[in-house]
């Protein structure tokens, strides 16, 4: 769990600012205007942006010796509900062999699983996908065939 920093790292965190260009605060400022993800240099400048990010943030509370957060039922249920027709799909490729691109892959397994409803295939890290399907029937489906040889390697759900 992260904490806040504390009243004493302040001054910290003002001679690291001081360290570094004063022209990054411009930097920091045209980046907050873009309302871009902040990064690690720009927390630096200005502790004000973690603060904001935090409060978004639903409040935890100690219980015995583990930290406790509530979630609301609703949208526990929604994201369960969400998740129970994804899958973990991860291809092995062969040794020397040039790997296949998302839509080359998607388009493959279209073919090979010739479902009747839609689903679509999000890159997770090289060589790791999320399948999400529209219907549980056709996930099902799919996963009675976990693994297909594809001509670079081996495709397997997860």
């Amino acid at each position: 769990m992260m904490a806040f920093p504390s009243t004493e790292a302040l001054p910290l965190l003002d001679q690291l600012r001081q360290l570094i260009a004063p022209r990054s605060q411009t930097f920091l400022d045209a980046q907050i205007l873009l309302q871009k993800k902040p990064t690690v240099a720009s927390l630096l400048f200005n502790p004000n942006v973690i603060f904001d990010f935090f409060k978004q943030l639903p409040i935890s509370q100690l219980w015995e010796d583990t930290t406790v957060v509530r979630i609301e039922p609703e949208l526990h249920k929604e994201q369960l509900n969400h998740c129970k027709t994804n899958f973990i799909g991860r291809i092995i490729l062969k040794l020397g062999s040039k790997p296949m691109k998302v839509e080359e892959l998607q388009a493959f397994l279209h073919k090979v699983w010739e479902l009747g409803h839609q689903w679509h295939m999000t890159l997770l890290a090289r060589g790791f996908y999320d399948i999400h399907f529209s219907d549980e029937v056709d996930m099902r489906q799919v996963w009675g065939n976990v693994s297909c040889f594809v001509q670079q390697g081996v495709f397997r759900l997860y």
